[in-house]
Order: C-alpha cells, then sequence, then structure tokens
C-alpha cells in the first residue's frame, strides 16, 4: 500500500470529533428536576408529615432572585425604562419615540411620574419575568409539597398579587407571603398613597375551603 493511500485510509477511519461536554440539552431540563425533586428524601406525604402538620410544622420555601424594585412608581417599569437594553441601545432608541411612547418615557424618569395623566395599559417586561420566575417557584412548590413561599421585600406590584391569587387555585395547600411593595394611588391625599402593603395569599386544601365556605375564585384567602 502506498504512503498516501494509508495516510487516506487513516483519515477516514478516524472517530467523529466528541460533542463538547459543556453542551446540555436544556429543552429536558424540567424532566430532570422534577425526577430529581421526586427522588428527595421526605417529598411525598407520610404519616410523620401529617402528624407534623398537626403539630403546626410547615415546609417553608424562600425564594431570592434579581427583583426589579417595586419601591419605586410603576411608571418606572414601562417603556424603555422597563426593557433590559444597554445603555447606548437605549439612548439611540429615544430619538424615535413618539406619541404615548415619548410621554411615558418622559415621565418614567425619577419625581417626572406627575407628568403623566393618561389611564393606559401598557406592557411591563419587568412585570412579565416577575411572572415567569414566579411559575417557576410555585411549580417547583408543588413538586416539593412547600406549604409557605416566602417572595423577598418589595418584589411584587399590586397586578403581581392578583395575578398570583389566580396561579393559586391550581395550587391547593400553598400559601404566598408576596413580598412588600409601595401603594400608589391616583391623587396624593388618597389614605392609602404611598403606603408599604404586605399580603398573605393562601388557598386552602378542598376539605378546609369547604369547611369556610369557600367557592371559585373566594377560594384564595387574602390577608
Amino acid at each position: 500500500m502506498k504512503r498516501d493511500q494509508a495516510a487516506e485510509g487513516y483519515v477516514r477511519s478516524a472517530p467523529a470529533a466528541p460533542a463538547v461536554s459543556g453542551a446540555v440539552p436544556i429543552e429536558h431540563l424540567e424532566e430532570w428536576q422534577i425526577n430529581s425533586w421526586s427522588k428527595r428524601f421526605g417529598v411525598g406525604r407520610t404519616t410523620d408529615d401529617l402528624d407534623l402538620n398537626a403539630r403546626g410544622h410547615l415546609r417553608v420555601a424562600l425564594f431570592q432572585w434579581r427583583v426589579d424594585d417595586s419601591y419605586s412608581h410603576p411608571i418606572a417599569e414601562v417603556g424603555l425604562g422597563g426593557i433590559p437594553l444597554d445603555p447606548m441601545a437605549k439612548k439611540e432608541l429615544e430619538v424615535h419615540l413618539d406619541g404615548d411612547l415619548k410621554a411615558v418615557h418622559e415621565a418614567a424618569k425619577r419625581n417626572a411620574e406627575f407628568h403623566w395623566h393618561n389611564d393606559l395599559k401598557v406592557i411591563s417586561w419587568p412585570e412579565h419575568r416577575r411572572r415567569v420566575l414566579l411559575g417557576q417557584a410555585l411549580r417547583a412548590c408543588r413538586e416539593l409539597k412547600v406549604e409557605l413561599l416566602v417572595l423577598p421585600e418589595v418584589s411584587v406590584r399590586p397586578d403581581t398579587v392578583e395575578w398570583l391569587k389566580g396561579e393559586l387555585l391550581h395550587h391547593p395547600g400553598l400559601a404566598v407571603l408576596a413580598g412588600t411593595y409601595r401603594l400608589f394611588e391616583a391623587t396624593s391625599n388618597h389614605t392609602e398613597h404611598l403606603k408599604e402593603k404586605l399580603t398573605l395569599l393562601w388557598q386552602p386544601e378542598k376539605i378546609e375551603a369547604d369547611a369556610f365556605g369557600l367557592q371559585g375564585d373566594a377560594r384564595v384567602m387574602q390577608f
């Protein structure tokens, strides 16, 4: 066999390069999580769990994430200010704003909120992000049989709390201590204006909800 033929044969028989070790098929991540959680000690309900509940013990989860501060006025979360863009990119986009988008962008600046007088429903990227993260947290609580989910301070808005009430209808037995938020009313002389609220939401188990006479959306109690 000639040298060039031998070299050609060697190249053809060489194994394919291995896949990058860091590559992870993320489409299976949720499936792996559920499988891992199902194998953890104490996840399943046992007579010991029921006994601990009877003695006032709760399984509590603390959820931490990079929060969009809800201590500021809600208008700070709409328009360009609420979108996670590079400052230079935002500056370039500002020149193309007009109409309501321009008005809300101007009012979103600190101490300029009083410039906004319209009553409009607008999209909030931070609120969308909250709901996606909280949705995953609620799923984890269900799989791990958590009974109380505690959220950070200044991490929610009134709209978030209303959304959570609807979501808890699908999570009987779970309570959420929804982190504080600052309430902004339309008029500064409103008795609730600038109050800091802390909300506890609880969706009782069916037997408890029936005992309280709770039905429909009213099954989720708010304190």
